[in-house]
């Protein structure tokens, strides 16, 4: 989960304010196990699409709309897609609030031992408190060649990942990207506000991520690279590599033909 909102905040700051047509490539390496990935982005106006290709091969994409503040996410292997719009994201949250709290309740007839046990195996257990990030700047940087600022991410004393942030005007397209991203933000915003109410496991995670998006906006630049730790080990990087301005077709912003459109309802 950790992985996927960093990525998506990383591909935020590329929609900032597109009113030229833009694509970008992102690469990906995760450590632990290790493997490869791409990120291929293209910006329309308010739209964004992101393709995340793994070893080569098209794994799923996700369109964000910007005039319907919806997002779709698409599975290639089954050619299907789900659509994720504000509403969606208030239902769900109350259904897995719902969940977890019947899990507590049927947990509490066990042992506390096994109690423990069995909730780390659903992914209830650790600590779910919310804890203020805090962004330090740490140093100059370089990354394939863009000057960037160092800045690291701390959870209470852990450093949980670090952005070097370069200026818009070194990237190109950086000029004709900033309105995309805040309206986005605030879409984003309210979502994740569905998964901060008590007894969701993710509401304390999501409500760090936006606010670790809510101060690298003050910092007018674009994360170039992205590392994120796991226990003081690094566990995967994201880095920018290349952008252009070119025209972009529509139809890159909607499903492909063919794909069937499937509920997000959880089972």
């Amino acid at each position: 989960m950790r992985r996927i909102l960093s990525s998506f905040v990383f591909a935020l700051f590329f929609t900032s304010a597109a009113y030229a047509d833009v694509v970008f490539e992102i690469e990906q390496k995760d450590l632990n196990p290790e493997s490869t990935g791409q990120i291929k982005g293209k910006v329309k106006g308010n739209d964004l699409r992101m393709d995340m290709f793994d070893g080569g091969k098209l794994d799923g994409s996700m369109i964000y709309k910007g005039e319907s503040k919806e997002m779709i996410m698409i599975d290639h292997d089954d050619k299907t897609y789900v659509v994720l719009d504000e509403a969606t994201m208030s239902a769900l949250a109350a259904q897995l609030g719902q969940m977890m709290s019947q899990m507590e309740e049927q947990l509490k007839s066990l042992p506390p031992d096994q109690r423990e046990q069995m909730k780390q195996m659903m992914g209830m257990g650790g600590d779910s408190t919310y804890v203020e990030p805090v962004l330090k700047k740490t140093g100059k940087g370089e990354v394939n060649g863009l000057s960037c600022e160092k800045i690291e991410v701390l959870k209470g004393a852990e450093k949980v990942r670090q952005y070097c942030v370069s200026p818009w005007n070194g990237i190109e397209g950086g000029q004709e990207m900033m309105s995309l991203m805040m309206q986005m933000a605030d879409s984003m915003d309210k979502m994740i506000k569905s998964f901060t109410t008590p007894g969701n496991p993710l509401g304390a995670q999501m409500e760090f991520e936006e606010n670790v998006f809510s101060q690298l906006k003050q910092l007018n630049g674009f994360p170039v690279e992205t590392i994120d730790y796991d226990e003081g080990e690094t566990e995967s990087i994201s880095t920018f590599t290349s952008s252009k301005k070119v025209s972009v077709d529509s139809s890159e912003f909607v499903p492909p033909s063919g794909y069937t459109k499937q509920s997000m309802a959880l089972q």
